[in-house]
């Protein structure tokens, strides 16, 4: 996985932050950055600017979740909304929805979706299905066995905790809360990647509150060509051959509902 370029800092700042790194392995990036400042103080290292430090972090510490959250499940969905101009087609600009599924076991995002409007049963189905199959290997280095999922209120929801429940995989419903998405993303990537800033606290926000007033500096992007600019920045790993020992039946069945979920009866 390609990681951001190091910056220039001198022997000694870069020492004060790769002790932070190896202090905490499993902290997220942006926990790491304040230990590496504190650090520096107590040190009487003059330090970089905060921006300076936290890519210097990214371009050496392997992207990873806490322990906290890689505990959750094999398999995490995150949401978090993208300070990115989109054009959806609805007369308005807006930040797009960035739904994703984790890998916790590789510490990887392996699916992405890119949406408008609030998390649904519908855009989560479709981002498990990108994750789980058919395009994945049934040999895989470890199993799936548990699913962590943000709870949704819509009417689709029992039929998405059934599905997976009948393919005899357990269920995480996370109680996240309006304000407790993009926790696993910020854990990988820290509040911003290559440049675009991530605004967990805008997923469940109204849709004025989502818009971006146009001007002559944003050039709005469609939906499939934010997709596939997030889906580079974030560095979404969809070809890992990982897959999980569900090669009957019941998965199968599980790959048919999620697709009957998320509008894409494409076998």
């Amino acid at each position: 996985m390609s990681r951001n370029k190091p910056v220039g800092l001198d022997e000694e700042q870069q020492r004060v932050i790769e002790q932070a790194i190896e202090s905490a392995p499993t902290d997220g990036p942006d926990e790491i950055v304040r230990t590496a400042i504190r650090e520096g103080e107590a040190q009487n290292v003059p330090m970089p600017t905060r921006e300076k430090v936290r890519r210097f972090v990214l371009a050496r510490r392997e992207p990873r979740l806490t322990d906290e959250l890689a505990s959750l499940a094999n398999l995490i969905v995150d949401h978090t909304v993208l300070e990115l101009p989109v054009d959806f087609g609805t007369g308005m600009i807006e930040r797009p929805l960035a739904t994703v599924v984790i890998d916790a076991t590789i510490h990887r995002i392996v699916a992405l979706e890119i949406s408008r409007g609030p998390p649904s049963t519908k855009i989560i189905a479709s981002s498990l299905r990108a994750a789980l199959g058919p395009a994945r290997k049934p040999e895989g280095e470890h199993v799936i066995e548990r699913i962590a999922v943000p709870r949704v209120s819509d009417k689709d929801w029992p039929l998405l905790c059934d599905a997976i429940d009948r393919a005899g995989l357990s269920l995480n419903v996370l109680e996240v809360g309006p304000y407790g998405h993009g926790r696993c993303i910020e854990a990988l990537l820290g509040q911003r990647q290559e440049g675009m800033r991530f605004r967990p606290r805008l997923v469940e926000a109204s849709p004025d509150r989502r818009s971006i007033l146009p001007r002559s500096s944003h050039v709005p992007l469609d939906a499939e060509r934010t997709r596939d600019l997030v889906k580079a920045r974030l560095k979404v790993d969809d070809d890992t051959g990982l897959s999980c020992d569900l090669t009957g039946p019941c998965f199968r069945e599980l790959l048919d509902r999620l697709g009957s979920l998320s509008g894409d009866q494409a076998s």
